[in-house]
């Protein structure tokens, strides 16, 4: 009787053994994949990067429409128009280059040390570097080209009357204009705790490890049984 006894406590003590070195492995993978799915969800991409100011053209305000290209590399990644008084990036049109995600193969903007080509009018004007999250005054102007020298016109043998003419830039420059205020600095991102990405995937992974531990023990006692 006495023999029995023993056997019976000591045959659970040998089965819990060999159930955690059987079931070990499949919770140390459970927990492998629960972390690499939490890195994945909490990585972030990059803030953009604002931009704004004045654009010239011949030594005066551009006029209104003038497109503003922002490249890098070759590739237009932010695009706008000049406003009444010659700015971009000025609201509504916020001028705003994105930054990469770096989770994609794909590049969706710029990252940091990236070189940022400004175009007016497909004139390259300037460079800048890339930089997520900052808001920078950059203003741009059109080196003017010489025009090649005309022949004198000769003299008419009437007086004529000069067509009226269209105001110049200059003189459309020297008219009152409303102050633009600068748009604000973008916000920065919300710090991001370690338990706010990792929190759920690791109670996902606790319970998974939970329930097989205790299919394993049922499963244990029925074949004692």
């Amino acid at each position: 009787m006495k023999t029995k006894q023993s056997k019976q406590t000591r045959s659970p003590q040998v089965k819990w053994s060999n159930l955690a070195g059987a079931f070990g492995p499949l919770l140390a993978l459970v927990l492998i994949l629960t972390l690499a799915v939490a890195s994945s969800v909490w990585a972030m991409p990059q803030m953009p990067q604002q931009l704004y100011g004045n654009v010239t053209m011949n030594g005066g305000a551009a006029p209104a429409g003038v497109p503003v290209v922002a490249s890098i590399d070759g590739v237009e990644y932010a695009s706008t128009v000049t406003d009444a008084s010659g700015k971009y990036g000025y609201s509504p049109q916020f001028f705003r280059i994105p930054g990469d995600d770096p989770v994609t193969p794909a590049k969706e903007g710029g990252v940091a040390g990236d070189t940022v080509q400004l175009s007016v009018a497909g004139a390259a004007t300037a460079t800048t570097n890339f930089a997520s999250g900052s808001v920078a005054n950059l203003n741009l102007a059109v080196t003017p080209q010489a025009n090649p020298a005309t022949p004198p016109t000769p003299p008419a043998p009437a007086p004529t009357v000069a067509p009226p003419q269209a105001p110049s830039a200059a003189s459309a420059s020297s008219a009152p204009s409303l102050e633009l205020v600068p748009p604000a600095p973008l916000p920065p991102p919300a710090p991001k705790g370690f338990l706010d990405g990792l929190m759920w995937p690791i109670i996902g992974a606790i319970t998974s490890g939970v329930i097989i531990l205790a299919l394993a023990y049922l499963l244990g006692r029925r074949r004692s049984i």
